[in-house]
């Protein structure tokens, strides 16, 4: 998104990451995306800035700790050290952090941490929610018709809208008729949104 971005020295990139406020022509709303950018494209120059980000890491904001764990999860290999701070994070106290945690394991394709994460289907946070729903769902850990039958019926619009969006990526036809029968009417426009794509894509596979 950020373009100039690619052409920064190293320095620059450090020096942008460790202000206190982002670069003058990002907009206040995209503070978080931001940091994101930076920390990602201190990984694109080489794996060795694993090493500074996670030097950064404990004394940074919430925003920058999630920048440096989803730039983490870019990483192959990613060293130990950096799995050990992404597998402390899944407990963090702040759900914003651990979600993003949990989300990094997802696509990292680690599953040591699935015991942990299992419990927090139950929790009280919808981004922490949603992340565990994520996780649990692709490593097939329980019966996905159990686990999305519960979230289609969640109290966070968020977790309705990934359960959705986990029926459809998953090719799970077979549980889209929650989609028409709940989703459709579902309160929130993005899940609607979310639920009507799923049925739409039944109807187009049934017709094959």
């Amino acid at each position: 998104m950020y373009s100039f971005l690619k052409t920064s020295s190293i320095a620059d990139l450090k020096r942008w990451f460790e202000a206190s406020a982002p670069h003058e022509s990002v907009d206040p709303v995209e503070t978080a995306l931001w940091w994101q950018e930076v920390a990602i494209e201190l990984i694109r120059r080489g794996s060795e800035h694993q090493d500074y980000l996670l030097g950064q890491f404990d004394q940074a904001n919430d925003d920058k700790k999630r920048a440096v764990i989803l730039a983490l999860s870019f990483c192959s290999p990613l060293e130990h050290a950096g799995q050990a701070l992404v597998h402390r994070s899944v407990l963090c106290s702040s759900n914003v952090v651990a979600a993003e945690a949990i989300d990094a394991l997802t696509h990292l394709r680690d599953w040591t941490m699935i015991d942990v994460i299992r419990p927090f289907l139950s929790g009280l946070d919808q981004h922490l929610v949603r992340a565990a729903l994520d996780h649990v769902a692709w490593f097939r850990y329980i019966s996905l018709r159990d686990l999305i039958e519960v979230a289609v019926r969640s109290p966070f619009s968020l977790v309705r809208m990934s359960a959705y969006d986990l029926i459809d990526d998953m090719g799970l036809l077979y549980l889209s008729e929650l989609a028409g029968e709940l989703g459709v009417n579902d309160d929130d426009p993005s899940v609607k949104e979310a639920a009507e794509g799923v049925v739409a894509n039944l109807v187009k596979y049934s017709k094959r």
